[in-house]
């Protein structure tokens, strides 16, 4: 507990955090290495036999009835040395389970469906008032101070557990999916039998025991019967239950600090990315970039934060607001003019057809007002754009991949957001990726997920080796035959920016299995610059994207240690193996 003091703000940095430290505080409640021990205390056997004398005076007095004792415990059940003046007991020897009441039908009494017992760490419920008679008959009975643990899935697991109080008449009932353990003259304390019932050990061990169909499974009856649990001395108990009482309530103070920070910490990142966008320097971009990259961690403590990071550097690059314009560059319209001369010469040459010219884009249509030299070009007018067509794959193909072979194929696997992975299992042959050289991988482009998982994820090709496109990935090969007219990294960014993504996904065809065609992806718009603002901006965004990458790594890194220092320090403070006197 020192050690994990010692770590705390390393370890406690996320709300979810929190758990792990209610988990340890129980634990360590009922093995006795909570609170100290007093040698003044009436030993743990001394309290037993008061409480099965009392248990035999109920059973005398027709208040319950006779049990068998149960099983004496062995020793392997026995998980660790117990602290002195403490005793092992099987739960159900010394306390009732579901017991019964004997309550007049006109009664007023609290009836407790599930639903109004809390789920976690706490010790809450709330209640309906309805006349004995209505609840007598099919329903679980339980008393003031009575220990109430859910049976079924997934109550079980989350905890849905608590101390009866405050019932009208002191009495009540509630759903049968509920086990009841009732503390004899609260010789032992129901708040620390709920301590017992709320532990991480007591959970798992219930979890084995589950029987019943997937939904509806729920915890054996003699799992609560044959419990092993560790009776401490009363005054004991009484010490340990004020302390975890007093650390749960620090646990709920920490939840709420980190969540709000959390909260809080949200507003601020995603206020400074919008800031972003209303910047008019290159100089005020690089210094609120630096703001965010060096207290990042303090912005936001969410999960996609570095992905919102990235997200916001593209979209200031597809806007020109990364780099400073250059009016002496050569303006897109000019690249433009060249792609289009490069394609009559390609369609004089046969080597490409001739397709039907889509309609220019009109001012109407554009996303954002362009910085100037730019041009809005649909990526058909930039790019080839192709596939291997379906009955490509089914008549040469799918009969023809291999284990080995020359030209290795790549699958929509293969393809995640800026990475191409390389299929190292399956190929064709060379000759066969001849014969569709249409969909064949020779020479830079990019690829796209056009149907299946991923859809939509590019990457950018540019191996020495061949490739050969498998169903669900097209390549868009950019016109730079004769010239370099675009960065094919600059059109990979784009379409990697939620603008270039958001017009991909405009055309998405909402079947069963969504998916693009070909000529949708050639209707995709572009934010085309000048060709050299183009290298300015995929330099910028690369030295960019490596902070971020760095930053994530950071980040991780931070976490790993987090993880693994509360795991060391878990398995430390909760030894199974019996430990020296």
């Amino acid at each position: 507990m020192n050690m994990m003091l010692e770590q705390f703000k390393t370890i406690f940095d996320r709300p979810e955090r929190v758990k792990k430290l209610r988990e340890v505080i129980l634990d360590l409640a009922v093995r006795g290495k909570l609170v100290e021990q007093d040698p003044n205390d009436e030993p743990a056997s001394v309290l037993s036999e008061r409480i099965r004398e009392e248990k035999e005076r109920l059973v005398w007095e027709k208040k319950f009835k006779k049990e068998n004792p149960l099983v004496e415990i062995g020793e392997e059940e026995k998980p660790y040395e117990l602290p002195k003046g403490w005793q092992w007991i099987r739960l159900g020897d010394y306390c009732i389970i579901n017991p019964r009441n004997s309550v007049d039908d006109n009664e007023d009494a609290s009836f407790v469906p599930m639903r109004l017992i809390n789920d976690g760490f706490d010790n809450k419920h709330s209640y309906e008032i309805k006349k004995w008679k209505e609840i007598k008959s099919g329903f679980t009975h339980f008393a003031e101070k009575d220990v109430v643990v859910a049976k079924i899935t997934p109550c079980f697991e989350n905890r849905k557990s608590a101390v009866m109080k405050n019932l009208i008449n002191k009495v009540g009932a509630g759903t049968t999916e509920l086990y009841v353990i009732r503390s004899i003259n609260n010789l032992i304390l129901p708040e620390y039998i709920l301590s017992l019932c709320k532990t991480e050990t007591f959970i798992k061990g219930g979890l084995e025991t589950y029987t019943g169909t997937a939904g509806q499974q729920r915890v054996k009856k003699d799992y609560i019967h044959n419990l092993v649990v560790a009776l401490p001395p009363l005054e004991e108990q009484k010490r340990i239950v004020e302390k975890v009482d007093s650390l749960m309530f620090f646990c709920d103070k920490l939840e709420e600090s980190l969540e709000k920070k959390v909260h809080y910490g949200l507003l601020s990142a995603k206020s400074v990315f919008n800031s972003i966008g209303n910047v008019t320097t290159t100089e005020e971009l690089e210094e609120t970039l630096r703001f965010i990259l060096s207290n990042f961690k303090d912005l936001s403590l969410g999960a996609n934060a570095v992905k919102e990071l990235k997200n916001c550097i593209l979209q200031l690059a597809v806007q020109g607001k990364l780099v400073p314009q250059d009016p002496s560059d050569e303006p897109a319209e000019v690249i433009l003019e060249k792609i289009r001369d490069e394609k009559e010469r390609l369609i004089k040459e046969k080597k490409l057809k001739k397709e039907k010219a889509l309609a220019e884009i009109s001012e109407d249509e554009n996303p954002y007002e362009l910085q100037k030299g730019w041009k809005w070009a649909h990526i058909n007018e930039i790019a080839f754009v192709t596939k291997l067509a379906g009955f490509e794959y089914t008549k040469y193909l799918s009969n023809g991949i291999t284990y080995e072979g020359d030209v290795p194929i790549v699958r929509a696997q293969n393809i995640k957001m800026n990475n191409f992975i390389e299929n190292t299992q399956e190929f064709i042959s060379f000759d066969l990726s001849e014969k569709l050289s249409r969909s064949a991988l020779y020479k830079k482009c990019i690829v796209i997920t056009f149907i299946g998982a991923g859809i939509g994820e590019v990457a950018i090709f540019d191996k020495v080796n061949r490739y050969h496109l498998a169903p669900n990935v097209a390549k868009i090969e950019i016109f730079n035959n004769f010239s370099v007219n675009v960065d094919e990294k600059y059109a990979l960014y784009y379409l990697m920016s939620s603008i270039g993504r958001k017009d991909i996904f405009r055309f998405l065809k909402a079947t069963a299995q969504p998916s693009l065609s070909m000529e949708t992806i050639r209707k995709v718009r572009v934010a085309l610059p000048p060709l050299q603002e183009q290298k300015r901006i995929v330099e910028k965004v690369d030295s960019l994207i490596q902070l971020c990458d760095e930053l994530e790594k950071k980040i991780e890194k931070s976490k790993d240690y987090s993880n693994r220092l509360m795991e060391s320090i878990l398995k430390s403070s909760s030894k199974t193996t019996k430990r020296d006197k």
